[in-house]
């Protein structure tokens, strides 16, 4: 009787077991049917509907990373820069070339809450800083807000960007595609920090990056003590860090810096290539120009960070330092950066050239 007795209550026990594995299971796969919640990138928690499939992106870096994750197809409204396509720096931004934006709507900003709602969104995406403007905007509007953080010093090599890729990664259902982004990014800054550390050479490289842009400007001058391919590589940047975007310097400061490698940024090329020349005799004694290691780089940035350009940046720039180290096919590196953050479009290198200037190449100043 008592063996009888424990036996069903063996029974109810496993009956119990399997039930509860039923509802933790559906429970776990509840974002299927119904809203979740994500904490963005300004600390707010906001609620994303479940199966997203009409976004809008707003301000530097939105589109982009959205891009990067395959859900081009989801945008149907985009800011006023990201939809100028008649402006001449326009396709410095390498997810301008990746991506046409014909056909999307243009919402101006933040602001223009009404443009904003008549696209039919589900989910706002933005880099906006305000946390009250992110707030107002989904209290004005109704859609969720979500508020990336893609400014200032966040480089490729920066948690920011991994945290940004995933958290849109889950908003978007693109988690699998954020995981494998994510982990490329890291795996390929390994195998860099790695070969460096082989190198006996780069603890000796003084570098200098000028030619950036920031608020159409650009120039020479124009550079960031704060460039993750020279720090991935251990390589001296000349310049001072200075938190922010990149800022202003003088000739007289890049004479007395002494660098042994400039690169220039490709955005503002011909504007560098005059500066240069006219400053030619104040430079005659620094290292690289008498030694003419000048050299291109793929754009940096355009209305935020093309990320892409600083792996591709980062392959050129170490076989630049210590070609014997460094020893690959840069363009079939260069390359397969593309392949991975614009996958199966058949964006080339040449594309890139073509729109941007001359990319990653020894410059014959």
């Amino acid at each position: 009787m008592t063996s009888g007795k424990n036996k069903l209550i063996a029974l109810f026990a496993v009956a119990i077991v399997v039930i509860a594995g039923v509802v933790i299971f559906t429970a776990d796969n509840s974002k299927d049917d119904g809203d979740f919640t994500v904490t963005d990138m300004r600390g707010r928690i906001v609620s994303i509907p479940s199966n997203v499939d009409k976004i809008v992106c707003l301000s530097a870096g939105s589109l982009r990373l959205v891009e990067y994750l395959g859900a081009a197809d989801m945008v149907v409204g985009i800011d006023k820069e990201d939809s100028n396509v008649s402006k001449p720096t326009y396709y410095k931004g390498t997810y301008h070339i990746a991506f046409d934006v014909k056909g999307i709507a243009n919402v101006g900003n933040e602001e223009n809450f009404k443009a904003i709602k008549d696209t039919g969104a589900q989910v706002i995406i933005s880099s906006a800083t305000d946390v009250s403007k992110l707030d107002d905007l989904q209290d004005k509007t109704g859609i969720s807000v979500v508020g990336i953080d893609a400014g200032g010093n966040r480089g490729v090599a920066s948690d920011e960007l991994s945290k940004n890729l995933k958290l849109l990664g889950k908003v978007l259902d693109k988690s699998d595609r954020a995981d494998q982004l994510t982990n490329y990014i890291k795996d390929t800054i390994k195998t860099m920090e790695d070969l460096s550390k082989k190198s006996t050479v780069i603890k000796d490289a003084k570098c200098y990056l000028g030619g950036m842009f920031f608020y159409m400007k650009g120039g020479l001058y124009k550079t960031t003590g704060n460039l993750d391919p020279f720090s991935i590589l251990g390589a001296n940047n000349v310049m001072p860090f200075k938190e922010g975007n990149p800022y202003d310097t003088k000739v007289q400061e890049v004479v007395i810096a002494n660098p042994n490698y400039m690169f220039i940024d490709s955005i503002t090329i011909d504007a560098t290539k005059k500066q240069f020349d006219d400053d030619k005799e104040l430079l005659k004694n620094v290292d690289a120009v008498k030694e003419g290691k000048i050299y291109s780089l793929f754009v940096d940035r355009f209305y935020g960070i093309n990320w892409e350009s600083e792996l591709m940046n980062l392959y050129y720039i170490g076989s630049v330092l210590d070609p014997k180290v460094f020893d690959y096919n840069v363009d079939e590196k260069m390359q397969s950066v593309l392949d991975m953050f614009y996958p199966g479009i058949g964006l080339k290198l040449s594309d890139i050239k073509d729109k941007q200037g001359p990319g990653a190449g020894v410059l014959d100043w």
